[in-house]
């Protein structure tokens, strides 16, 4: 008897259900926008068994997930998921940015947690075609220079107590609208539990409190040796669940201190003596510096010890600093440590330094504090660093429609 083969993701099946009651779009920068769980009209799943494979991919309604309390993303965190925004631009075309990158990324991040594999391109199709449905109403043509959140992701269902690969799983795209963090008063913020809306951090606008709170820039923590992010051989280069909620603890505590994100520090063996500097909260973080010889340098993490995640953002960075800049930067990937930040800090060698990724984008940082010393970092440009601002606005102009560039992927909205 001729064995069946389980069905491939496929997005050509997609089958779509528009929702009949719509819910009203928000004011920017309202409370619904801060609270990050204000959901757009509609959703996109599709379940996968290990029997028969991928089912039929399908857009509807957005409405609540029906699982057993005995689903494995419960016990075991089998999920894993991506981040990306849809775009509204100045030329009136909605957006996305290289979305095949966040669907070969998340293909990673589903065989590091044994789910279900499948073509990312198939992946990139849905979202695509998602996008298309919720950017019309989402990001209109009035609101050119805005952008929603756009959430994939994927977790176990298989009810079982009893740690082992899925052998049932759901992929689900749902979007939410976003704040935009970058230029946002610090008057505005999440809501709270007492529905008042509360002080909220902005890195490029500041409008409240002393001269130094008003200043531009991130002030970043450098974690203590008992708190670890990642480390080689773990799941740091992965986006999955399991990497994110033991940081909220030392978040917390930064922040409670008065620092907007922790610096992310490994200092196993061999790194005891000058812990090597990884990731600042949830993104990628860039020193630029002068070398000891002289040489201006723009460097990153490397990605060889899987410590962290391989960033959208982080890679466009790279790429369009070796071509933009390569007559004024050395643009390195390599691993250096706190005690080399400290060293060209006391030599005057710190020229400016910047978070990167979804969220936060392209982010100045202002000072990083490592064991009790304020290490200040310079913006020249006033509210950030020269490259920082280069960057930046080369990337938003791609994004939002100011720039050709194969790097945004143009919708034909519905």
């Amino acid at each position: 008897m001729a064995v069946s083969t389980p069905a491939p993701l496929d997005s050509s099946k997609l089958e779509t259900q528009f929702t009949q009651t719509e819910r009203p779009l928000p004011d920017h920068n309202s409370p619904e926008q801060w609270s990050q769980s204000y959901q757009t009209d509609h959703m996109l799943t599709v379940s996968w068994d290990v029997t028969n494979g991928w089912e039929t991919p399908k857009i509807g309604p957005y409405s609540n997930l029906s699982l057993p309390p005995t689903a494995s993303i419960f016990h075991y965190a089998t999920t894993c998921f991506e981040g990306m925004k849809v775009y509204r631009g100045y030329d009136g075309k909605a957006r996305l940015f290289r979305p095949h990158l966040n669907a070969a990324r998340m293909l990673r991040s589903a065989q590091r947690v044994c789910l279900p594999s499948f073509d990312p391109a198939e992946l990139e199709v849905l979202l695509i075609k998602f996008a298309e449905v919720e950017a019309k109403k989402w990001v209109p043509e009035s609101r050119p220079g805005t952008f929603f959140y756009l959430r994939p992701m994927m977790l176990g269902t298989q009810s079982t107590i009893g740690l082992q690969p899925a052998k049932e799983a759901l992929l689900c795209i749902i979007s939410v609208v976003f704040p935009n963090i970058d230029d946002t008063p610090v008057t505005k913020g999440p809501i709270d539990g007492s529905g008042e809306t509360s002080k909220a951090f902005s890195p490029l606008k500041a409008t409240t409190g002393t001269k130094e709170e008003n200043s531009p820039g991130l002030k970043l923590f450098a974690s203590a040796s008992s708190h670890v992010r990642a480390w080689p051989g773990g799941s740091g280069a992965a986006k999955i669940g399991a990497n994110y909620g033991p940081t909220l603890v030392p978040q917390q505590e930064a922040r409670n201190a008065g620092f907007d994100q922790v610096l992310w520090l490994y200092g196993g063996s061999g790194f005891e003596n000058n812990p090597l500097v990884t990731e600042a909260g949830g993104s990628n973080f860039f020193m630029v510096w002068k070398t000891p010889e002289g040489k201006t340098q723009l460097i990153t993490a490397t990605l060889e010890l899987g410590i962290i995640l391989p960033g959208i953002t982080r890679q466009s960075i790279l790429e369009l600093s070796k071509d933009e800049f390569k007559d004024e930067l050395e643009v390195v990937e390599s691993d250096f440590g706190i005690e080399d930040i400290v060293l060209a800090h006391k030599e005057n060698r710190l020229v400016e330094a910047f978070v990167a990724g979804t969220a936060y984008f392209v982010t100045p940082v202002k000072q990083i504090t490592y064991q009790g010393n304020d290490l200040r970092v310079p913006l020249s440009e006033g509210t950030s660093g020269k490259y920082t601002k280069a960057i930046r606005e080369y990337l938003m102009a791609v994004q939002y429609g100011q720039r050709e560039s194969k790097w945004g992927v143009v919708l034909n909205e519905l």
